[in-house]
């Protein structure tokens, strides 16, 4: 009865109980129901988180006076415990070091700046916008220039992928949670494109096809990656 596991079932039978070895009679003792009402109202619901919330009360109180420090530990274990939490909400950003041929350090200069960056969010930011446009009844005007910029982004991604691969190589690419979630979003905006351009020509528009044209929101994941803020944020909730 204090847990409120099934105490309804417990004031039924007892609401059933006739007497010791006699058959059960229904609701032969139905005002019973109402002393086990009561007692999930004002002992359950009532006392136990009373006695709940004095106890949470007193911890906090204990806190407070120990300079907002748990009471059961001492300082120098309160300092143990607050650096392993910023070492381990810590992480080392990689810097990929500009390649020698002179090709690919050109590659990775016009590539890893805050310029072409933040070209590649305006051009996120804007496919968003245009993809907010969308409605039902859309005349062949406006699916033709959803379609058309839904290609362009697309190759615009695939572009910067290859080059970032060419610029510090696959394996340095990959090592980067962000780039593995580039390749994913990638990987997705190009199977839309085809699935699409396949349906248009064969004139039958598969049952997946809006799944995949819901999925081109996933791009907006991507100016995560631009934002220091919401990085911090997303490991914060990560961890």
């Amino acid at each position: 009865m204090a847990l409120i596991e099934n105490w309804s079932s417990v004031m039924y039978d007892m609401m059933d109980a006739v007497g010791v070895e006699q058959q059960p009679i229904r609701d032969a003792n139905r005002y019973i129901g109402l002393l086990y009402v009561l007692y999930m109202i004002v002992g359950s619901l009532c006392i136990i988180n009373l006695i709940i919330g004095v106890s949470i009360n007193k911890y906090n109180e204990m806190k407070s006076e120990n300079d907002g420090q748990s009471p059961y530990i001492t300082a120098e274990q309160q300092h143990w415990l607050s650096v392993q939490q910023l070492l381990s909400s810590t992480t080392i950003e990689e810097r990929h070091i500009p390649p020698e041929n002179p090709v690919r350090r050109a590659v990775h200069t016009l590539l890893y700046n805050n310029v072409t960056e933040g070209i590649i969010m305006a051009i996120i930011v804007c496919n968003t916008i245009i993809m907010l446009f969308a409605h039902y009844g859309m005349n062949d005007k406006w699916k033709m220039a959803i379609d058309y910029t839904n290609i362009i982004v697309t190759g615009v991604f695939v572009v910067e992928m290859i080059l970032k691969i060419f610029a510090i190589g696959a394996p340095a690419y990959l090592r980067s949670s962000w780039n593995r979630l580039d390749v994913i979003i990638t990987a997705l905006s190009i199977l839309n494109v085809l699935v699409e351009n396949i349906a248009n020509d064969t004139g039958n528009s598969t049952q997946f096809l809006p799944v995949l044209r819901t999925l081109r929101v996933a791009r907006i994941f991507r100016l995560v990656k631009g934002a220091k803020g919401m990085r911090k944020l997303l490991s914060t909730l990560y961890w």
